[in-house]
């Protein structure tokens, strides 16, 4: 048993309302049910991947499972995991990999502690505001996401980390709120501001645009320069949230994606909420876009075309 499993389960075990399962818990709030647990992974690798920890609430017949359009519209605003509908019912997956040699094994299990005991209630937050008029307001008065950030002078630090990044030869630049970094699809060319034909991903990191239900948080997101037809988005977003969690080694599957500007832009969103700077979590949060955008490009994008690669998805 790696440390984080047995730091998240040692927490779990302190809460009398939560049911023992296999390598994990189960919370059963009416006809919601999120439960948490940890599966052996077959290849340990270099860094000593040892499990996937999975967080996954299946919401009561009260939310009418989504079709495939909503569902892309209700992953763009998804925190601590990504929608999906199975058996006529709403739910909500996250999947984080384990290792053993992992650097920073407290904030893990905090974060799977906080997306156990946050996804299931932000989750029909999230939810009622996209798909129940006028409950916007009521969703936030009652989950009271801090709406301001209580330290937030770390201007500087967004400098120091663009260079950070251009030093791995990405183009980066920063600003007072965030970060923007270009991940080459294809060609030469590092930017569209040097090129506009230029086949770069766009990948944005800010702490200025507050989540509607989540509050202020990191908000990143990776958009490409060439988005599908509209029609086939939704069956992409949701091949691509399947295919990230069928991977054994990969980065956190906190976020989604979806999509976005009147159903015409594929987005991967991922938001953190927090009202606490921390520069770390930014350089974090920001690798694990720059490595997700760097398996788009190796195993979908097509140059010229974008992403054609994706079998029965873009049919």
């Amino acid at each position: 048993m790696s440390q984080i499993e047995e730091l998240v389960l040692s927490e779990l075990r302190k809460q009398p309302e939560l049911e023992a399962i296999d390598r994990g818990f189960r919370w059963q709030r009416g006809e919601d049910a999120t439960r948490l647990w940890f599966c052996s992974t077959s290849a340990p690798g270099d860094f000593g991947l040892c499990a996937t920890a999975w967080i996954e609430t299946v919401f009561g017949p009260r939310i009418e499972a989504p079709d495939l359009v909503e569902l892309g519209r209700l992953n763009r605003r998804a925190c601590f995991g990504s929608y999906f509908s199975s058996n006529g019912r709403l739910g909500m997956r996250a999947s984080y990999c384990i290792y053993e040699k992992e650097p920073a094994s407290t904030w893990v299990a905090i974060a799977l502690l906080r997306a156990m005991g946050e996804q299931l209630a932000l989750g029909i937050g999230i939810a009622h505001s996209e798909f129940v008029s006028a409950s916007l307001a009521g969703s936030r008065a009652n989950l009271e996401y801090p709406r301001s950030w209580g330290r937030t002078a770390h201007t500087l630090g967004f400098e120091q980390i663009a260079a950070s990044f251009r030093e791995r030869g990405l183009m980066a630049t920063h600003g007072s709120h965030g970060l923007v970094l270009e991940v080459p699809l294809a060609g030469i060319s590092a930017s569209r501001m040097l090129d506009p034909k230029a086949e770069t991903a766009l990948l944005h990191l800010s702490m200025d645009v507050p989540h509607p239900i989540a509050g202020v948080g990191y908000a990143a997101t990776i958009a490409f320069p060439i988005d599908p037809p509209s029609a086939k988005i939704p069956s992409i977003c949701q091949a691509l949230n399947q295919a990230e969690h069928a991977m054994q080694d990969f980065v956190p599957r906190l976020g989604a994606w979806g999509m976005r500007s009147l159903d015409s832009e594929l987005v991967y969103s991922l938001f953190w909420p927090t009202d606490q700077a921390d520069e770390g979590l930014v350089i974090t949060i920001m690798s694990w876009m720059i490595t997700r955008t760097l398996w788009i490009k190796s195993q979908y994008w097509e140059p010229g075309s974008g992403l054609t690669k994706l079998g029965g998805a873009i049919a």
